[in-house]
């Protein structure tokens, strides 16, 4: 049984059963859509279109953009301002990419499997992938609400004038610095934000980053085994000199994203590491465990 904080294993992401996903026998091509667009993923997410840019029309693979696989998810992180030491502030919520289209995705030596253009590429042909696509988004928590009214100009409770968002960000690395007691607005803006949404506020988040690298990493060695051992890719491998585009493993991306996405959203104390999107995020789920602990 998992224990509140225990980390995250890449088991728990990716599981490795799944059928051969590479396309032996159907001819046709398509193209991946791996630029990262925050604001594509979204609109996809409201919309309800697919990772999946291609359609199995049983003979033959067909390109096909926009399909709507999936429902339709709107701006669900629900705005209403959250009251800081007795003022209410706003906060809005931006699309967050489950799987990095850059700190991730390219990063990855699965890479060679999904894109024909990649660098050492294994595959012929692209799978047929969107980074945007809904199955591959979640709405999170920012700050970008709050900073635009302090560029025009409010003044947050204790100051003599207004401040630039970054200041806050920055008096948080100088308390974590000097150990210091208190918690800054900052912490105490994010942390109501996140026990009003239960999601986890979204800003810099490398270990995040990091560990869905070694997710695909671990996905792109078990496609190795996978085509070694499979003779039907053997065979095109021979005659193409490459393995044939495995357009199954769309929905292997999918699966690992629906994954991310349940650790990012419920209760702050079952968020684990290094599953955080932000440092707040993670400093909110330490807090509520030991608090926990506390009354046990």
């Amino acid at each position: 049984m998992t224990q509140l904080g225990e980390s995250v294993s890449e088991g728990e992401i990716d599981l490795d059963e799944f059928k051969c996903p590479f396309e032996h026998t159907k001819p046709g091509q398509v193209n991946n859509a791996l630029g990262s667009d925050s604001a594509a993923l979204g609109s996809r997410l409201a919309e309800g279109y697919s990772t999946q840019l291609w359609a199995d029309e049983g003979a033959r693979i067909v390109p096909k953009t926009k399909q709507k696989l999936i429902a339709a998810r709107r701006d669900d992180c629900p705005e209403p301002p959250v009251v800081v030491d007795g003022q209410e502030y706003p906060y809005s919520s931006s699309a967050h990419h489950l799987i990095p289209g850059e700190a991730s995705l390219p990063k990855s030596t699965l890479i060679k499997f999904i894109s024909a253009g990649a660098k050492g590429s294994k595959v012929w042909g692209d799978i047929g992938y969107d980074v945007n696509g809904g199955e591959n988004g979640i709405w999170l928590p920012t700050h970008h609400a709050l900073s635009s009214e302090m560029k025009e100009g409010l003044v947050l409770p204790g100051e003599d004038r207004a401040l630039k968002y970054s200041e806050l960000t920055r008096r948080v690395k100088q308390r974590n610095e000097e150990n210091q007691v208190v918690a800054t607005f900052q912490e105490r803006f994010t942390g109501a934000i996140m026990e009003r949404a239960r999601r986890q506020f979204h800003d810099a988040h490398p270990d995040y980053s990091a560990f869905v690298i070694k997710v695909l990493d671990k996905i792109q060695m078990n496609l190795v085994e996978q085509s070694e051992a499979c003779g039907e890719c053997g065979e095109v491998k021979k005659k193409k000199g490459k393995y044939p585009p495995p357009h199954g493993l769309v929905s292997r991306l999918n699966s690992v994203s629906a994954r991310l996405y349940q650790f990012l959203v419920g209760p702050p104390q079952t968020w684990r590491p290094p599953l955080y999107t932000s440092r707040f995020a993670a400093s909110l789920a330490q807090l509520e465990r030991a608090w926990l602990q506390r009354r046990k």
